[in-house]
């Protein structure tokens, strides 16, 4: 019994102790975890302030300027750097500075893009004026560039207190001037305030200034704009009938070509007048070519003494002038016969076929040796200065169009939208026309083919465009992406910051399209370079090397 209660007590001890032991342990594990915790957020912490490649504008925007320093200091004596967007008609300007201090030196990070074509500015100087209230002017310059787009310019505010701050840039070419209101000089570091952070709702994607200046970058600024109703449709580019011509052979007998080396080929380039081939006539033909001769030759004659008469003042001028009419006519039929005339005399019987217009020789019906007949067709030359845009669209349709006034139109997928009237263009059909193709209308537009960019028999998608409506809020057509079914756009809410959003779109004239909501006037949109600002989204694209930040 003494045996048996002495195990249970020493039993009962043994747990005591061993559940006390667990507790000690557990308790000790908590605390570790909790150290190591702090440490991770610490590090974290520090390595988000260190970040020399994150440019955050805070969500805040005017889309004229953008004026902004950080809400904290990361460790002492380090501050956030305020930021500039700005834009003046001429150049964009993005600058990052540390919050000015009454005597102590600060770098000002300038980027420069030229609004003309959004290439970084490669030359000329930079001035940075500072202005207080009361009157003082402190001024640095820096004669050229760092490198493209980026000037460093070292500034050391003489002054403290409210001022303002102009960044000219002149050169031979462009004079910029941008003004920044509403910044503060401290007196001392223990002044600067803390800005509060305020966070977009936008999703926010950075493209460094490197980024947009190494690519196609295009933003274009929201604004009011007229746009028509307009209604899409199918079609394809063909040549005026005006344009293609048919040479005929202007007297019957043998074909050649016409001079020795020249020989017609198709795809050949040729001029109005040039010649292409010759025809040896035959008997009947000749004989009425020689009576036509004999016409001409007498009355070359005539009108040469009638003007020695005239001369003399034995004739009426009538007479002489009656005679030079008569000459130039049987000239003129010679002429178009193909047959030579130099200095009023007949070179020879053949007869010359010359190119009825400038163009492109698109088919040769005829070969050397055979014989023709008179109007027979030798080849075909077509110009394609002009093209005609024909719009196949169902019926049901014209309600919306019934009077188009233009039509823009893409050649392939991403093709860019060309605009009829942009193109010295005009509307042929004014009421639409009936198609072959039961339950199908037609318009026609005809506009200038420059270069011969555009090829007959391409494929196109079209949009007709009615009468203009009132004016609304209008991006470029370009501008609008897709992602996952929906209407995307990248809008551009710094120098270096571009968000993501989701607008309701309305009408298009195929150029512009009316945005309902998502996007307002003053804004910009990206519209070249969404590729570009898509991949950064994805961590596709190295961020940040070479940057001056």
């Amino acid at each position: 019994m003494k045996t048996y209660l002495y195990c249970f007590l020493l039993s009962v001890a043994l747990c005591l102790l061993s559940t006390g032991c667990l507790d000690h342990d557990h308790e000790h594990h908590d605390h570790g975890h909790h150290d190591d915790h702090k440490h991770d957020d610490h590090e974290e912490h520090d390595h988000e302030e260190h970040d020399d490649h994150k440019h955050d504008d805070h969500g805040h925007n005017d889309h004229k300027e953008h004026h902004d320093h950080g809400g904290h200091h990361a460790h002492e004596g380090e501050m956030e750097p305020v930021v500039v967007t700005q834009y003046n008609g001429l150049t964009e300007l993005f600058m990052k500075y540390n919050p000015l201090i009454k005597g102590e030196s600060v770098t000002f990070i300038v980027h420069l893009t030229k609004l003309s074509n959004f290439h970084p500015v490669t030359e000329g100087s930079v001035e940075i004026k500072f202005s207080s209230a009361e009157g003082q002017e402190y001024a640095v310059h820096l004669d050229q560039p760092t490198r493209a787009g980026v000037y460093l310019i070292k500034a050391t505010p003489p002054f403290a207190g409210a001022c303002s701050i102009e960044l000219s840039l002149k050169h031979a070419d462009l004079n910029s001037v941008h003004r920044i209101q509403g910044v503060t000089v401290y007196a001392n570091a223990d002044e600067v305030e803390d800005m509060p952070h305020q966070e977009s709702d936008a999703e926010e994607i950075t493209v460094l200034k490197e980024q947009q200046w190494r690519t196609e970058y295009e933003i274009v600024q929201v604004e009011q704009r007229r746009i028509g109703s307009s209604i899409p449709a199918t079609g394809h580019l063909r040549l005026p009938a005006s344009r293609v011509m048919v040479v005929p052979a202007t007297a019957s007998g043998t074909i050649s070509w016409s001079e020795k080396g020249l020989v017609p080929e198709v795809g050949m380039q040729v001029k109005d007048g040039q010649g292409l081939f010759s025809i040896s006539p035959d008997g009947a033909w000749e004989s009425g070519l020689v009576r036509l001769r004999e016409q001409y030759l007498l009355a070359d004659l005539e009108f040469t003494r009638l003007e020695g008469l005239l001369k003399e003042q034995a004739v009426a001028e009538k007479r002489v002038e009656e005679a030079r009419i008569r000459r130039e006519t049987l000239a003129e039929s010679l002429t178009r016969m193909g047959v030579k005339i130099i200095d009023g005399k007949v070179e020879n019987l053949v007869a010359q076929i010359k190119a009825p217009q400038a163009g492109t020789i698109t088919e040769i019906i005829v070969r050397p040796g055979q014989r023709v007949q008179q109007g027979d067709p030798l080849a075909i030359i077509k110009n394609s200065d002009r093209m005609i845009l024909e719009a196949l669209f169902p019926s049901t349709r014209l309600d919306k169009v019934s009077k188009p006034v233009d039509a823009s139109f893409r050649t392939g997928i991403s093709g860019k939208a060309q605009l009829i009237s942009h193109l010295d263009g005009r509307v042929i059909s004014e009421e639409p026309i009936a198609a072959a193709r039961a339950g199908f209308s037609r318009f026609l537009f005809e506009f200038e083919n420059q270069n011969s960019q555009f090829a007959e028999g391409t494929a196109v998608s079209i949009r007709v465009l009615g009468e203009a409506n009132q004016p609304c809020l209008a991006i470029p057509v370009e501008a609008v992406q897709e992602e996952q079914g929906l209407d995307l756009v990248y809008v551009q809410s710094g120098g270096e910051t571009v968000e993501k959003r989701y607008p309701r779109l309305g009408i298009s004239d195929g150029e512009w399209i009316e945005v309902l909501n998502g996007v307002s006037a003053g804004e910009r949109v990206v519209t070249r370079g969404a590729q570009m600002v898509r991949l950064s989204s994805l961590g596709d694209m190295e961020m940040g090397h070479g940057h001056a930040h």
